[in-house]
């Protein structure tokens, strides 16, 4: 999305922002009468610009879930007024899936200059069936270590001690997958519909 911020608004709303720039996200600063726009994950220094053009895409950046170091954890935006355009330390949140407890979770600042933050808004994920299998494989290596993974903006899963695939939907449970099958149980056609519409390609689901 296109917008035009007058200069007298540049410091106040694109300030140490993460928007997009030419499809990528990056990390803006404001020094005097210049756009600074940073690269990311590294932070280097792309670009100076006196001007906003149509190659910056204010349109709100996609947040959801992403992987890292073998746990997923799933971002939100803060709920108030928005003053700055794009996306700022103070306005997200990270969380962890449902009911993991006693987990230390990354640093919003840390996130948000991460290669898995630049996967998720491109929208980077594997795909299912090697999501699967990487699942498996790791819980037979670590049966302990209750692997997760994302594999879209809006959908992760995690193995548990058992084997048991849990699949989450905007962080919320779905249902579960027993040892070595591609069979979704459900509590309701409403959760079924989920892995219809997103996981068909490679799960079926029925009411358990």
């Amino acid at each position: 999305m296109y917008l035009e911020v007058p200069y007298a608004d540049w410091h106040k709303k694109l300030d140490q922002t993460y928007i997009r720039y030419k499809g990528k996200p990056v990390y803006i600063r404001i020094m005097e009468d210049e756009i600074c726009i940073y690269s990311l994950p590294n932070q280097k220094l792309m670009k100076r610009v006196n001007e906003i053009t149509p190659d910056f895409d204010f349109e709100s950046m996609p947040l959801g879930y992403f992987t890292k170091d073998n746990k997923c954890y799933y971002l939100t935006r803060v709920p108030y007024r928005k003053i700055k355009q794009g996306i700022s330390i103070g306005s997200v949140l990270i969380h962890p899936l449902p009911n993991i407890v006693d987990r230390a979770l990354p640093r919003i600042s840390n996130v948000l200059n991460s290669q898995e933050f630049v996967d998720m808004v491109l929208g980077n994920y594997p795909p299912l069936y090697e999501a699967l299998t990487s699942l498996r494989e790791s819980h037979e290596a670590y049966p302990r270590q209750n692997s997760e993974i994302a594999i879209s903006i809006s959908i992760a899963m995690r193995i548990d001690e058992n084997g048991i695939i849990h699949i989450y939907y905007k962080n919320d449970l779905v249902g579960w997958i027993q040892p070595n099958k591609f069979i979704v149980h459900v509590p309701s056609n409403m959760r079924g519909s989920i892995v219809s519409k997103h996981l068909s390609h490679v799960l079926g689901w029925e009411i358990d």
